[in-house]
């Protein structure tokens, strides 16, 4: 009975220093996540301002041809501010009203 008692306790010391380790494993991934995730959003930050800053037209679409990027120099040459195009169709250059209409002026 006492060889019970004192398998349990040792089981109990064990599955104690192993929660111990994986707490610990469990800080340092989060903050290692943390970091990365830091580093992520500051070259997004440079990535988005160097499209918008750029001499050039740049626009980006996703699969369903929807804007998701449109920067400064395409807005100065259509005439559409980013706020009015992001979400929409890229189709909608040239719908009546937009920037197919505004180039034929």
């Amino acid at each position: 009975e006492q060889r019970e008692e004192l398998k349990m306790y040792a089981d109990m010391v064990v599955d104690l220093v192993q929660r111990r380790w994986l707490t610990k494993q469990h800080e340092i991934v989060k903050n290692q996540l943390l970091v990365k995730t830091k580093e992520q959003f500051s070259l997004n930050r440079e990535l988005v301002s160097l499209i918008d800053t750029a001499n050039a037209p740049i626009f980006a679409v996703d699969r369903d041809l929807k804007v998701t990027t449109w920067n400064h120099k395409v807005s100065m040459l259509t005439g559409i501010p980013p706020s009015q195009i992001f979400g929409q169709s890229i189709r909608t250059l040239f719908e009546e009203g937009t920037c197919a209409e505004r180039a034929r002026r």
